[in-house]
């Protein structure tokens, strides 16, 4: 009885190895492209000072 829930242990401990090694292939097979995706980008952050400082010139030329 002894020897088998060691063959059991054994056998439950490298499935439970072979599922984590596929969880982990999978992950790397999906996490590159993320990178990939993003690289292109620009970045479109506008400062606010300048934004009113604009908002404020509008104005003015409105006003003459």
């Amino acid at each position: 009885m002894k020897t088998l829930s060691k063959v059991f242990r054994i056998i439950i401990l490298s499935f439970l190895i072979a599922l984590t090694a596929a969880g982990a292939g999978m992950l790397g097979a999906f996490l590159p492209n993320m990178r990939e995706r993003y690289m292109d980008k620009v970045i479109t952050i506008e400062q606010v000072d300048k934004k009113k400082e604009e908002k404020e010139d509008k104005e003015d030329e409105s006003k003459n």
